[in-house]
């Protein structure tokens, strides 16, 4: 198995689950605008980047497949790697095109990318969409980085670890519901400077895909 039929066999896996995932998110929207009497919707972005934390979590029957194909780890890692970039580049554009589809025939729809700080649309869009991919890199990279660290701990361990992460998770959501109006700014500080933060994203991209290498080249056959 060469790269290009690792990609596209990667890349298939996720069609379908991108297109529910959206039939179901403008299920949602259309629902809550409708009850909400005209007031806009938004929260796309975020669902958007959970989903994708999700998707990430796709290792080790995708391995165990290409090792039984006889392709090495290289050519699986490389065909992820394009795969997932393929997948987060479709997200974006999609978000940013039911975004406009939604301004045009006048749906009130909220984003973050509206407080961007540049007035051409155009550019706005195209920052935006360079954004979004980078945010969405970000999260599927850690989804797939935490997937790997759990295939290389034992049934012991990964029962640790988990507990761990969740009693992590509920602490900070405790703690952070606490502080909404600072988590309202923190969250839309990095429109502010769009291009800055994309940068930072894909340099964290690029440390954890890098670490996922590493473990992936030296993962055991299990």
């Amino acid at each position: 198995m060469n790269t290009k039929t690792s990609f596209l066999f990667q890349f298939s896996e996720y069609k379908w689950t991108v297109l529910l995932f959206y039939l179901v998110s403008l299920l949602i929207m259309g629902t809550s605008i409708t009850l909400a009497d005209g007031s806009s919707v938004s929260g796309l972005e975020v669902a958007t980047c959970f989903f994708l934390l999700v998707c990430g979590m796709n290792f080790q029957s995708t391995l165990m497949f290409h090792l039984q194909m006889g392709s090495t780890r290289r050519t699986f890692f490389k065909g992820w790697l394009l795969s997932f970039c393929a997948v987060c580049l479709m997200t974006a554009a999609l978000n940013l095109t039911v975004l406009l589809i939604s301004q045009l025939i006048g749906i009130p729809m909220g984003s973050p990318i509206f407080a961007i700080p540049i007035s051409s649309v155009v550019l706005r869009m195209a920052v935006g969409l360079l954004y979004q991919f980078a945010t969405f890199l970000l999260f599927i990279s850690l989804g797939y980085l935490l997937s790997v660290l759990f295939y290389r701990l034992n049934k012991m361990g990964r029962w640790m670890v988990g507990i761990l992460l969740g009693g992590i998770l509920f602490s900070l959501l405790y703690y952070l519901a606490q502080f909404d109006s600072v988590l309202d700014r923190l969250y839309m500080l990095p429109y502010q400077h769009p291009l800055l933060s994309s940068s930072i994203y894909l340099l964290i991209s690029l440390a954890m895909l890098s670490l996922c290498w590493l473990m992936v080249r030296s993962s055991p056959s299990k």
